[in-house]
């Protein structure tokens, strides 16, 4: 009996169960060597067919596979490196939407070949299925399967991987790491609500566009205009006509967030948590992640600095003491009084004059380095009635400045550059100073006594056309007695530089800065340098310098010093970490507070692209000047790290953070040519 002709009998019986009848199948019908036994059975014609429905059943997978892949392409946001070169020949501004339309084209051609290899591939089956026999066909038939079978499990793992790394490039591969996030509060948030706070307080998200917004100012600019004289009416109505088409197509234009990699899910989160009056979701007063804090701890942890009545005073209701308004008005009228003085020129009056300004607000920032985690108050200046005319005053004091800066660095790299130069002894001892509480214990009146003398009477500033009186005042009015408001109620500093003042910081220079020069030539360290109320020292001897710790101590009531010495021949100052060398040199490296959780802007963000890279230029640049050749390719591996923790593609990794920069390689390309 012949194979098709048991077959036959067994299809034929009753009472055989469809499970036993996929068992023989499966038993007798093998694939394997099935070619070799066609081949006995049927003539080469057919066997050229049975080859051809092969060969077409592969182009259609194939194509099959492409219009998936070019579907999720489409439906990812990036597009084929081939889409990408069509965009880059036609010349054309390279958008998301000219790469969508190419894409749309090219599935379109697609599906268009999927269904004419479709149709060329049922009429080859059907041809092969009217001259093979049923045992025959069914033994062909498990074959294509086995091949479509290999062939889809490879053009997926194929595709699969090329869609990664296109989303990779476009977006980065940020995951989600809890690590970034503190929660303090007694809400437990969701999964969804971490991939969102996970990604920082900075992450950038679209904004709509509001058309009234957008067509005022464009009003706003062209009111400027109208006080310019124009070279003719013509020239007019065209500047007039490009604004206003200019106005209304960027007020019509919406974000394009096809290529946005949050979700739904996390919008209506984001929404979620801002209607939650419970708790507050802000930044660390060190390092970078998100703190999620109970309102109500926050909000007690905050007014227990704000009940301490010798540096502030409660006056009321935001509603009944926000006096904004007179502030600006006394200030306006301390500016005419200048002009009226030829103490200032009008033109400048008007640019300092406080116009719409915002009362200054107080925010806390937890110190989740702390036991208990007490918040740092912070003030708000920016957009106050004193803001504007402060930052002026920051500029007249910068000869004053200057000249109680004789020890100050103004950065880390300026830091290092001393460090080069300078040779101690092995046996030196490495120690840095702390100021406690410098801004807040800054003496006000003390401190603009010392500007006064170094401005108009030490001859060692350059004359400034500003009375002495006039300065006075002004500077006593945008320092001291500033109010500002914490959850409705205002409030006002009674002691000490306003906090939050562009002044603050330049105060408290002068300040210390002057104190310094206080301290016997005798008395000073081999090494001395500070940044702001941060000092570097060398001495011969941990006793020396334990003796110099007293006469800082000395100086002034207002100024409290600690000190920190160093651990086994390293200490830390600023960004910068120091190990001192047997031959009396320094190897300096990068330092990273324990607080540091390797959070920057993350790849995927909405914001400019230039943003990210310039974030990463500026880390790599930071780490070529400060760290020691032994230190570079240490520090830049773990910018590579850090910088993929973000989510950061790796062509941009390995593009800049390098030993040498961009520049430096294309330069060195051309000397070997």
């Amino acid at each position: 009996m012949t194979f098709d002709s048991l077959l036959m009998a067994v299809y034929g019986m009753v009472n055989f169960t469809p499970f036993l009848l996929f068992i023989a199948i499966i038993k007798f019908l093998s694939p394997r060597n099935l070619f070799k036994y066609l081949k006995r059975r049927h003539s080469p014609e057919v066997i050229s067919d049975l080859n051809s429905v092969l060969r077409v059943r592969g182009k259609l997978n194939n194509v099959k596979a492409n219009v998936v892949f070019l579907s999720s392409c489409l439906k990812s946001g990036v597009a084929p490196r081939t889409i990408q070169k069509r965009v880059e020949r036609l010349k054309a501004h390279h958008t998301l939407d000219l790469e969508r339309a190419f894409l749309k084209d090219e599935l379109a051609k697609a599906k268009s070949e999927r269904m004419r290899l479709s149709m060329t591939y049922q009429r080859l089956l059907l041809s092969v299925r009217l001259v093979l026999s049923f045992g025959d066909f069914v033994r062909f038939s498990r074959l294509i399967g086995e091949c479509d079978s290999k062939q889809r499990d490879k053009c997926s793992k194929k595709y699969c991987q090329k869609i990664r790394h296109l989303c990779q490039q476009r977006f980065g591969s940020f995951q989600c790491n809890e690590k970034f996030i503190i929660n303090l509060s007694s809400v437990v948030l969701t999964d969804v609500e971490k991939e969102l706070l996970c990604r920082g307080v900075d992450y950038g998200l679209p904004r709509s566009v509001k058309c009234e917004e957008v067509l005022a100012e464009f009003e706003l600019f062209n009111d400027r205009l109208s006080r310019h004289t124009p070279n003719s009416d013509v020239s007019v109505n065209s500047c007039v006509s490009s604004l206003s088409s200019i106005a209304y197509k960027y007020a019509d234009a919406r974000n394009d967030t096809k290529s946005f990699s949050l979700r739904v899910e996390h919008f209506r989160a984001r929404r979620q948590l801002k209607k939650n009056k419970d708790i507050v979701i802000t930044r660390p007063d060190k390092g970078r992640a998100v703190v999620v804090m109970d309102t109500s701890d926050y909000v007690s942890k905050t007014l227990v600095i704000l009940d301490d009545c010798s540096k502030f005073r409660r006056l009321g209701d935001v509603e009944d003491f926000d006096n904004v308004g007179k502030i600006e008005d006394d200030l306006w009228n301390c500016l005419k009084d200048m002009v009226r003085k030829n103490e200032m020129s009008k033109c400048r009056a008007e640019y300092l004059k406080p116009v719409g300004s915002v009362r200054p607000r107080m925010y806390g920032v937890p110190k989740i380095h702390k036991s208990n985690v007490p918040v740092r108050p912070i003030l708000s200046m920016s957009g106050s009635p004193q803001y504007q005319v402060s930052r002026w005053l920051c500029e007249v004091l910068e000869p004053v400045v200057s000249m109680y800066s004789r020890h100050v660095v103004k950065d880390s790299f300026e830091f290092v550059d001393m460090l080069k130069e300078q040779l101690v002894s092995s046996t030196s001892f490495m120690c840095s100073f702390d100021v406690v509480s410098l801004f807040t214990n800054v003496p006000l009146m003390e401190t603009i006594d010392i500007c006064c003398e170094a401005l108009y009477r030490s001859g060692k500033c350059p004359s400034i056309d500003i009375g002495e009186e006039s300065f006075r005042t002004l500077i006593i009015m945008v320092t001291s007695g500033v109010q500002f408001s914490f959850e409705n109620v205002m409030y006002q500093q009674i002691d000490g530089v306003a906090m939050g003042s562009p002044l603050g910081p330049v105060l408290a220079n002068i300040f210390v800065g002057y104190c310094e020069t206080l301290i016997p030539e005798r008395e000073l360290p081999i090494m001395y340098c500070r940044y702001v109320d941060d000092s570097f020292s060398c001495f011969t001897s941990k006793s020396i310098c334990i003796q110099f710790l007293d006469v800082l101590n000395g100086l002034h009531p207002s100024l409290k010093f600690t000190c920190e010495f160093e651990e086994s021949s390293k200490l830390s100052f600023l960004d910068v970490s120091v190990e001192k060398l047997v031959d009396g040199g320094f190897v300096t490296s990068i330092y990273r507070k324990p607080t540091f959780t390797g959070l920057y802007i993350v790849w995927d963000s909405f914001c400019s692209k230039s943003y990210k890279i310039n974030t990463v230029r500026n880390l790599v640049d930071r780490a070529r000047r400060i760290c020691s050749e032994s230190k570079l390719e240490e520090e830049l591996e773990v910018l590579r790290s850090l910088f993929r923790l973000n989510g950061y593609p790796d062509y941009i990794i390995n593009k800049y953070v390098t030993v040498l920069s961009p520049q430096v390689e294309k330069l060195g390309d051309v000397s070997h040519v």
